[in-house]
């Protein structure tokens, strides 16, 4: 009974549903909008999200200025000494004879500079630091006065002179050696002689003798250079020396007075055929080196010719007319042939007469 009831009234639920259905109309237009209500409570805070990524650092900001100082700080205490150090190296000073050379042109001192690296209280070689010098003063190229040399010192004296306005005498001297290869002139005379010891004269730059030229009496010496001499105002003698092995005459033009080679050794003579004037006599004679004698072209003889005694002259030669404005003689030159002497005759002009014997 009560299955059947519950159905029934199922039913008529279903019904009045289906006729409200088809009779329902057009919807009608919005109303107006209530009014707001209240605000409801907040709701309770959601969860966090997760962090985003950093931004990017935004430009540096501009420099501000610069503070004033701040106040310097008291100084603090001193500390304590500390040990005292080893002594340091002492400085020496060496001072050293320097020759003439590219450093000093005419000689001087080195002043040598260093530190006494092993303490022996002397500069050695290894220790110089530095070198300084001082130099000599250049002589004068002229010297207005005699000079008589008889030691070095005296040599010294006339380094790098080139002309002597006086005379030159090297007499009685201790010397081995005389170098005056720069001398040029002689204004006055030159004497060389009685000198035990010399072995050599070098006047190899002597170009000019304005009074006379006289070398004899020097016993040891055996080499006299004058290579370069073209004039003697007066006498040329070049005389005893025994012990000669040369004489270098090759320029030679011009002797104001007398000529005397005359050297009683075994000495050569070179000469060539520049000899023009000879003032007064020619003698050549005691000098049995001489192998060849030549006289220039044209050369004049104011007095006497004479060739004499010269053992070991072969040949006597003149190159062209020679003067002579005395006698010609050519004596006791045992080794001279016939013809030659007749030769050299031949070429003369003699004032006088001419003699040709002792062969």
């Amino acid at each position: 009974m009560l299955i059947y009831w519950r159905r029934s009234a199922l039913l008529a639920v279903m019904l009045g549903a289906l006729i409200l259905g088809g009779c329902e109309g057009s919807e009608g237009p919005e109303g107006p909008e209530g009014p707001e209500g209240p605000q409801g409570p907040p709701g309770d805070d959601g969860e966090n999200g997760e962090d985003g990524e950093d931004g990017a650092d935004g430009a540096d900001g501009d420099e501000g200025e610069r503070g004033a100082r701040g106040a310097a700080g008291s100084n603090g205490a001193d500390g304590d000494d500390g040990e005292d150090g080893e002594d340091g190296l002492a400085a020496i000073v060496r001072a050293d004879d320097e020759g003439a050379g590219d450093n000093c042109p005419d000689g001087g001192v080195a002043i040598n500079a260093g530190t006494d690296d092993n303490r022996d209280g002397e500069l050695q070689d290894e220790e110089i630091d530095s070198t300084s010098f001082v130099c000599n003063a250049a002589p004068s190229v002229i010297f207005n006065d005699d000079a008589i040399i008889t030691n070095q010192e005296d040599l010294d004296a006339l380094a790098g002179v080139v002309t002597l306005a006086g005379n030159l005498r090297i007499e009685g001297s201790d010397l081995g050696q005389v170098d005056l290869s720069g001398l040029e002139t002689v204004t006055g005379s030159v004497s060389i002689a009685n000198n035990e010891g010399l072995v050599s004269v070098d006047l190899s730059g002597l170009t000019r003798v304005g009074g006379f030229v006289d070398v004899d009496e020097n016993d040891a010496l055996t080499g006299l250079n004058l290579a370069s001499l073209v004039s003697v105002g007066e006498h040329l003698h070049i005389g005893q020396l025994p012990a000669l092995d040369s004489i270098n005459l090759r320029v030679l033009r011009d002797v104001g007075a007398s000529m005397i080679i005359s050297t009683d050794s075994d000495a050569d003579f070179n000469n060539n055929d520049d000899l023009d004037f000879v003032g007064g006599d020619a003698y050549f004679g005691d000098n049995d080196g001489v192998e060849s004698l030549s006289l220039g072209d044209d050369t004049f003889i104011g007095g006497d010719l004479t060739i004499n005694e010269n053992q070991g002259l072969t040949a006597l030669r003149a190159s062209g007319t020679l003067f002579v404005g005395n006698d010609l003689l050519i004596t006791n030159n045992n080794n001279l042939p016939d013809n030659q002497a007749e030769a050299f005759a031949d070429a003369a002009f003699v004032a006088e007469q001419t003699r040709i014997e002792g062969r």
